[in-house]
């Protein structure tokens, strides 16, 4: 049975001679160039919108607080989140056991508040992806 033919973009990186060698050749640079930057107005349904890069905060959201400082670095406060987490979501599962109404919507909104401020933290994460 044979194999599938590799993609067409493996002839832009080095041709393979036979014997287990490869020969490295000139390639196209347009290939290799970073994306074009975003435009600062596009169109859209035929007007103008301006294109602006707003950090947003959780705050943002209206009725959740920041937990963590924007200007420290990312990883620990995703670990010091994800560490605090773990008691009131403990919390959380033994009002599920025994059940009290008026806990567990408090416990709730601990948890949630929570994973929210992970979550916030983490699309931040995006714009370095990119």
């Amino acid at each position: 049975m044979s194999q599938p033919k590799p993609p067409p973009f493996y002839k832009l990186y080095e041709q393979y001679k036979g014997d287990g060698q490869y020969d490295n050749f000139e390639y196209e640079t347009n290939y290799f160039l970073p994306p074009p930057k975003i435009p600062q107005q596009v169109i859209a349904f035929g007007t103008p919108v301006q294109m602006e890069i707003k950090k947003s905060s959780v705050e943002d959201l209206g009725r959740f607080s920041q937990l963590y400082d924007p200007d420290a670095d990312q990883s620990k406060e995703l670990q010091r989140l994800t560490q605090t987490l773990t008691e009131p979501f403990e919390d959380l599962l033994s009002t599920i056991i025994v059940p009290n109404q008026s806990d567990f919507l408090t416990k709730w909104g601990k948890v949630e508040e929570l994973f929210i401020n992970i979550h916030h933290l983490l699309s931040e994460y995006r714009p370095k992806q990119a």
